[in-house]
């Protein structure tokens, strides 16, 4: 366990004791939030330096002339984009969940805000405010989120669908150099999506540890 996800342990541990269950369970979220995001921008790293490995292996390849070493690089290649696929699906269901939750959220801190004036607790309708204003924005940078996810896959699998397409004409050896300058671009296009997927990742994982201080900070009060 690193030092980082140690002292989130014990931070949890001494905020939830002071936190009604509702509350306990938004830290914990948040804390799950944190270590699904560090193992999802693990997973992108590597999937990343995979696909760096077969990019660069077809280009050279193709520079040298050498056939078997680009017929290796395509069977890698196919191999890489079908699980590309399965991920990048797995990630939009999970961008959905996590708008839909956050989307909830937003809306019930609204509704606690309306219960707290209607009531006439003032103060405590003002701290409801701010955290609804805080809930509404999560919201916002979750369906952001989504967005970004489902446009990644639809590209890829735009991709995918075009290089499966022209791939019998490179098995043949029939590839013209228009061809090989369109392939070598959407590999390019592929390494650029990764590095955005790990970008995306980085800033999700910081928006949560946000939302985590956000939280115990809000507890505290």
């Amino acid at each position: 366990m690193t030092r980082f996800a140690t002292v989130l342990g014990i931070a949890g541990a001494l905020f939830v004791g002071f936190s009604t269950p509702a509350q306990a369970g938004e830290i914990q979220q948040d804390r799950q939030q944190i270590r699904d995001n560090q193992a999802d921008m693990a997973d992108d790293q590597s999937d990343a330096n995979r696909l760096s490995n077969i990019v660069d292996l077809w280009h050279q390849a193709r520079a040298s002339g050498d056939k078997k070493r680009e017929e290796n690089a395509d069977k890698r290649l196919a191999k890489w984009l079908a699980q590309e696929l399965v991920e990048s699906q797995q990630e939009v269901a999970e961008a959905q969940r996590e708008a839909a939750q956050s989307q909830r959220e937003a809306q019930r801190s609204a509704a606690e805000t309306r219960k707290a004036k209607s009531h006439g607790h003032y103060n405590k309708a003002n701290k409801k405010a701010n955290e609804t204003r805080d809930d509404r924005q999560d919201a916002r940078d979750d369906q952001a989120d989504l967005a970004e996810a489902q446009a990644d896959l639809r590209r890829t699998r735009q991709i995918a669908n075009e290089l499966r397409s022209v791939q019998p004409k490179f098995d043949k050896w029939k590839a013209t150099p228009a061809m090989y300058k369109n392939k070598s671009a959407l590999l390019r296009e592929l390494q650029t999506m990764a590095r955005r997927e790990i970008a995306r990742e980085a800033r999700e994982a910081a928006e949560d540890r946000e939302e985590l201080r956000e939280d115990t900070k809000q507890r505290r009060r």
